[in-house]
């Protein structure tokens, strides 16, 4: 959602941190998972992030706390 926005404002961002305050408990919408797929908060968070990493082309570094 914010990713075009740092695109248009942020165009020399090289470090990104992302505080994430509220997990998920994954296994309350387990029935949803791929059984292939990601199946901790943490595995679904990283794969998502990573996509949306590449979207940003001047992104070097992202962290992720919390």
């Amino acid at each position: 959602m914010y990713i075009p926005f740092i695109k248009h404002f942020c165009t020399g961002l090289e470090k990104l941190t992302i505080i994430a305050t509220a997990k998920q408990n994954i296994q309350s919408f387990a029935h949803l998972l791929d059984p292939n797929g990601p199946q901790t908060y943490e595995e679904a968070l990283a794969e998502h992030l990573s996509n949306d990493r590449r979207k940003i082309p001047s992104l070097k570094e992202l962290v992720v706390r919390g």
